[in-house]
């Protein structure tokens, strides 16, 4: 969504990358940019081409730092956007707040 949004607006993030970081705009995204419904269509075309060959195999899972988070073959379906960013939010936290008692209980020592 993010990179139609960037076509539509006609937004070019390697000018603000500058050219030492990002180098010069890409071609290919150059020609997006001239060509932007066709590049909008094609875009969400690949996007749901990719998500149906991710989902159709049935297994459907995600891990933080070797934790599973979400496992579509023990839940029967696959979460929804929000949902899976609070539950690695979550993770995210956890781990945070794991590495801080590992450094409290160095500094004890």
């Amino acid at each position: 969504m993010a990179v139609v949004i960037m076509l539509c607006v006609s937004f070019d993030p390697w000018t603000y990358l500058g050219h030492e970081v990002g180098g010069p705009t890409p071609n290919f995204y150059l020609w997006a940019l001239d060509n932007k419904i066709f590049a909008c269509m094609m875009i969400f075309f690949l996007a749901n081409l990719v998500e149906t060959q991710l989902i159709s195999t049935g297994a459907f899972e995600i891990s933080v730092n070797g934790e599973l988070v979400w496992s579509k073959l023990e839940l029967g379906r696959v979460p929804q956007p929000g949902e899976l960013i609070k539950l690695i939010q979550e993770k995210l936290s956890r781990r945070s707040e794991d590495k801080v008692d590992e450094l409290d209980f160095v500094d004890q020592l």
